[in-house]
């Protein structure tokens, strides 16, 4: 977590950057009761991933409906990695480092216990599509 806390989002690395922006973006349509799923499917298209949105809206949802406490993101474009977001960012790092049993163990930090596998399965998909299969080899 102590990765991306306080980090300036322009100095995040791919995919890092653009997975805070695309959470801050659904945070703040889901706030003001729109849908996010253009904005983020352009995002996911610039990422390179345009198939991941789905998957990434689910894991957003998830988080959500059925989150333990709820997070705090900052608005869209806001300079800096906050708590909650650095929370996002490991979950999703583990992903990309292809160790789904650290997934499952950070999702179980986040959402209740039904919902734990879906939300490992939606981030582990997420992490799939933007790495292209390729895992990183750096775990956050």
């Amino acid at each position: 977590m102590y990765a991306f806390l306080d980090q300036p989002v322009q100095e995040l690395e791919s995919p890092y950057g653009a997975l805070l922006e695309a959470s801050r973006t659904w945070v703040h349509h889901a706030s003001t009761g729109r849908c996010a799923c253009a904005a983020l499917a352009w995002r996911f298209e610039q990422a390179g991933a345009p198939e991941a949105a789905r998957d990434f809206v689910m894991a957003m949802q998830l988080l959500n409906r059925e989150g333990l406490a709820k997070l705090h993101f900052g608005p869209p474009g806001f300079g800096s990695v906050r708590d909650d977001e650095a929370r996002l960012l490991v979950l999703f790092a583990a992903g990309l480092a292809g160790t789904p049993a650290r997934v499952h163990r950070l999702a179980a930090t986040l959402v209740r216990e039904d919902a734990v596998r879906t939300l490992a399965i939606a981030v582990e998909q997420v992490a799939l599509r933007l790495s292209n299969g390729i895992f990183l080899e750096r775990d956050r």
